[in-house]
């Protein structure tokens, strides 16, 4: 379970982006932040994954307190997650499968990364959550806006 609990977020400039923000999601869950532009949607995520520390606040995922993590325990920990940037970089000639296995190139080697000979298990947890809405083996380039951002959001799955 994710808990996040009194997360604020200040910027030296003293602008205020998270004011006690108070989230518990759990395991097996999809949630979605919706809110206008400069809401603190994408803050909230760098907190949770530390690209931005918190000002104040506790991020605890499962029985590991991410906020007080440094060094390679925090490392280790963003191992474990995915994030996806808002403006998310397919690759457009590599196929849908290859651009969420793309998060797995850390733990691939050379030889097998660069003749795309990913391990079976590599490829049937993310292929279980993209579904039948998206051919997991036509190139990016040949899908819409939606199914492309589902394939960039489901990277986070492989990893």
């Amino acid at each position: 379970m994710l808990r996040i609990r009194g997360l604020t977020k200040r910027y030296r400039t003293g602008e205020l982006a998270l004011r006690g923000i108070d989230l518990a999601v759990p395991d097996g869950e999809v949630m979605a932040l919706i809110g206008p532009s400069g809401a603190g949607k994408s803050t909230v995520i760098r907190c949770i994954n530390r690209l931005v520390e918190p000002t104040s606040g506790r991020v605890a995922l499962n029985d590991t307190e991410i906020t007080t993590l440094a060094g390679r325990e925090l490392r280790h920990m963003r191992a474990r997650m995915g994030m996806i940037f808002q403006e998310y970089a397919l690759v457009e000639r590599l196929t849908v499968m290859e651009n969420v296995l793309s998060g797995r190139l850390g733990y691939v080697g050379f030889w097998r990364s660069y003749l795309r000979r990913f391990r079976r298990p590599m490829w049937t947890r993310p292929s279980g959550c993209l579904g039948a809405s998206v051919s997991t083996r036509r190139p990016t380039s040949a899908l819409t806006s939606y199914p492309a951002a589902s394939a960039s959001a489901w990277a986070s799955v492989a990893r």
